[in-house]
């Protein structure tokens, strides 16, 4: 779904809605990341692409979906972030900027939707045994790397009802 057209969204919020009634949550963890670029090189169509995967489709499903989420008596909407300190330096590009304007949209969504049903979320986990993870650290041996596990299962915690003492905030996994 991440490449989905918005009418696309709303058939699928349609098909769920019919098919269940409601929506008890969302993880975005999807992201598209091609390699660290620096702007000058930077082909147009991968930052769009970046940009619809990392920022525009998060918002356009989740928009979709709001009134499903919105019929369960506890729901919530996960988005998994990237480092901010890390994505702001030279290369990062479209990966940067994308994970930038998903924070902001983060927390403008829990301002919006901060006394309702719906909880908004965000996790920040830490280096993991990702795709993503060798792509921007070629020369990092990525079996030293934990596996994504310890991030699933805080996305589930984070979906729970245990996770609404979250709510609102950033759920950080990185260890020092």
């Amino acid at each position: 779904m991440e490449v989905a057209t918005p009418r696309e969204y709303a058939a699928l919020a349609e098909g769920l809605e019919r098919d269940f009634g409601r929506l008890d949550g969302i993880v975005h963890a999807a992201v598209s990341f091609g390699g660290l670029t620096p702007i000058s090189m930077h082909k147009p169509d991968a930052w769009l692409r970046a940009m619809h995967v990392n920022v525009n489709a998060p918002f356009a499903l989740t928009q979709a979906c709001l009134p499903l989420l919105g019929k369960a008596s506890d729901s919530a909407v996960v988005f998994v972030l990237d480092n901010p300190e890390l994505l702001q330096r030279a290369h990062w590009g479209a990966y940067g900027a994308s994970k930038a304007a998903l924070e902001r949209f983060v927390a403008i969504l829990h301002e919006e939707t901060d006394s309702g049903p719906l909880r908004t979320h965000a996790m920040l986990p830490g280096p993991m045994r990702t795709a993503l993870r060798q792509l921007a650290y070629f020369g990092e041996d990525i079996l030293q790397r934990p596996l994504p596990d310890a991030a699933a299962a805080a996305a589930v915690y984070l979906l729970s009802a245990q996770g609404a003492a979250a709510r609102g905030a950033i759920l950080d996994l990185r260890v020092d």
